[in-house]
């Protein structure tokens, strides 16, 4: 009995403070309709395509028809890629390699900067004595990394939205 009472002031403890999951699905429509006004500039080279696929998918995922009232520029550095355990014979088994990705969310009718920042993933694979095969999973790697950079800029964006529709 007790823990039934502690749970139920938990619950009105969080729901009491504005609490809304950073992760849930978008059921709120206004600021599903406002992530819709936004329009991905075309990102550079085959990973930036997927890139801007993914954002795309995930700020309009129902492909709501809106005018375009904000811009989403994001930037694909090169990748840094980096040596790890390395053996005896000076080579190394492993690769490390670090994504970068810088954004900007625009407002296109007062050309306001609304977000400007920069994030990264980082990710490792094993190099093996087949050639295709360390080409397969550095490739793999890159495509899992533009996955989750694409997942923490739509985030970041959904929650600027959400504050911004709510305040």
């Amino acid at each position: 009995m007790f823990m039934k009472w502690i749970a139920a002031f938990l619950l009105l403890a969080v729901t009491a403070c504005g609490f809304t999951p950073l992760y849930a699905t978008l059921d709120d429509k206004q600021v599903t309709n406002k992530t819709a006004e936004i329009n991905i500039v075309p990102i550079d080279n085959y990973m930036g395509y997927l890139l801007q696929t993914n954002l795309r998918n995930q700020l309009n995922p129902e492909q709501i028809k809106a005018p375009q009232n904000y811009d989403l520029i994001v930037t694909l550095p090169e990748p840094l890629i980096s040596d790890q355990n390395i053996q005896e014979d000076f080579f190394s088994s492993r690769e490390r390699i670090i994504q970068k990705a810088n954004y900007k969310l625009i407002d296109r009718k007062t050309k306001q900067v609304l977000i400007d920042t920069t994030t990264s993933a980082t990710g490792s694979y094993n190099i093996t004595l087949e050639p295709y095969a360390t080409y397969m999973s550095k490739e793999r790697v890159r495509e899992n990394l533009i996955k989750i950079l694409a997942q923490t800029i739509s985030t970041h964006v959904i929650s600027y939205v959400r504050k911004e529709v709510h305040s």
